[in-house]
């Protein structure tokens, strides 16, 4: 990444929107290019393909909901899948939609450990925040194993047993949530009132 970040600077005058994007939209090895035009969207895939060809870096893997777009990158360049993996989402490109990728099964017939409790609710990467209801819930199961003084290796108590099977079920379901990606910018204002147990 240092050395894409370096290139990317000694280019800024010759390239300037290209190598924008390279310091401000990519994540690991994922550039997120948006606009409101197909045609400046077009533009900025041949300024960036050409500021990276001159650091010897080829870009691959191109992934459009718009098929015109898909249409200007040779198809050896391209992400042949609907759904592609996106800034730790999942994207369908033909229905413009992200949904969450679920790493872990849980077996409901187990019983768990405060270990585990905590592995499982730290393994959900929602960048978005639409799942921070549930993700806080696992977080105060966490918080209240502490609280109890379970170790690592305890198993849950009869009582948190319900909550956790409860979570577990639902953390199945989340593998449907799909979010419509937005076209437009919309403000979001989120206010929240917090009493108590999350942290």
């Amino acid at each position: 990444m240092a050395v894409l970040l370096h290139h990317a600077n000694s280019m800024q005058v010759e390239f300037g929107k290209a190598a924008e994007n390279v310091k401000k939209n990519m994540y690991a090895d994922d550039i997120v290019l948006a606009g409101e035009e197909e045609e400046e969207v077009i533009s900025q895939i041949e300024e960036l393909r050409k500021l990276m060809e001159i650091g010897g870096f080829d870009l691959t893997k191109w992934s459009s909901n718009v098929s015109t777009i898909m249409g200007k990158i040779p198809s050896e360049k391209t992400e042949e899948h609907n759904q592609v993996k996106t800034l730790g989402m999942l994207w369908n490109c033909k229905n413009d939609e992200l949904s969450y990728n679920i790493p872990l099964e849980i077996d409901e017939t187990k019983e768990y450990t405060k270990r585990e409790v905590l592995s499982a609710a730290s393994r959900i990467y929602d960048p978005l925040g639409y799942l921070t209801p549930f993700i806080i819930r696992a977080k105060t199961l966490t918080q209240e194993l502490w609280q109890r003084g379970l170790h690592w290796e305890d198993f849950l108590p009869d009582d948190l047993k319900t909550t956790w099977k409860r979570w577990t079920t639902e953390w199945k379901e989340i593998r449907n949530v799909r979010i419509p990606r937005c076209l437009i910018e919309v403000p979001i204002n989120r206010f929240s009132l917090v009493k108590g147990l999350p942290f």
